[in-house]
């Protein structure tokens, strides 16, 4: 794991958070980074800094994720997953205001 990311170890899994605001319906991975990992975080935004974070296994966004659509340094590099996804498969692991 390396310092200067948003890698980290919970619940002896490795894996890294995301985090979208409320009007963001989607977080993004690398496929490089996600061949490393056993989960992932999603922290999504519900209300005015109600986040809830969500654990999703790193099978289940492989198996979920599309292509990001962009087309800067991230595209064909990052594969996105819907917060639909982590609502349906994955465990609410927190409910945090910042």
């Amino acid at each position: 794991m390396s310092n200067t990311s948003n890698e980290c170890k919970y619940e002896d899994q490795r894996m890294v958070i995301k985090c979208a605001g409320s009007g963001t319906t989607k977080v993004g991975v690398s496929y490089h980074m996600l061949k490393d990992l056993d989960a992932v975080l999603g922290a999504f935004e519900a209300d005015h800094g109600n986040f809830r974070v969500y654990s999703l296994t790193a099978q289940d966004y492989a198996a979920h994720m599309k292509p990001t659509r962009s087309k800067g340094p991230s595209a064909g590099k990052v594969g996105t997953v819907d917060r639909t996804a982590f609502k349906r498969l994955g465990r609410l692991i927190a409910q945090v205001k910042i």
